[in-house]
């Protein structure tokens, strides 16, 4: 899990998908604000940007994937958590890619911000960890 979201703005699901297609977690903040510019259409670089709503994800695959071939085509898998009870969150996906493209990118939510998650086995492993660690 990379959690990307320490600066004040609007662009951690950029980071993430910067940080998907290889830049590292510290240096993707260049990456990340050329693909919001490119995004929203901007001339300059922008200082903040609105924020990314999941209805909008459809939007930001098509942008992505333009002038690639399908072969290469981005899709966004959504994660967010819900309470189970107080000791349990169980994460459910609100998203899930197509069956053709191989190249994706999962993303957790949680309170407005986007996270990177590189293995959802582990995350799940490392949420029920946790919810032991609190019961005992």
């Amino acid at each position: 899990m990379a959690a990307l979201d320490s600066h004040n703005d609007n662009l951690c699901l950029c980071r993430c998908i910067a940080v998907h297609q290889g830049s590292r977690v510290d240096r993707c903040e260049r990456a990340a604000k050329e693909m919001a510019k490119g995004f929203y259409k901007l001339s300059a670089t922008p200082s903040d940007v609105p924020r990314t709503l999941l209805d909008e994800l459809a939007k930001v695959e098509k942008f992505l994937n333009r002038g690639r071939p399908v072969s290469d085509w981005i899709r966004l898998r959504v994660y967010f958590p819900q309470r189970e009870t107080d000791e349990m969150i169980v994460w459910i996906m609100d998203r899930s890619p197509s069956s053709f493209i191989k190249n994706i990118v999962t993303i957790g939510v949680h309170s407005g911000h986007a996270f990177l998650i590189k293995d959802i086995k582990k995350l799940a492993m490392w949420t029920l960890f946790t919810a032991i660690h609190t019961i005992l």
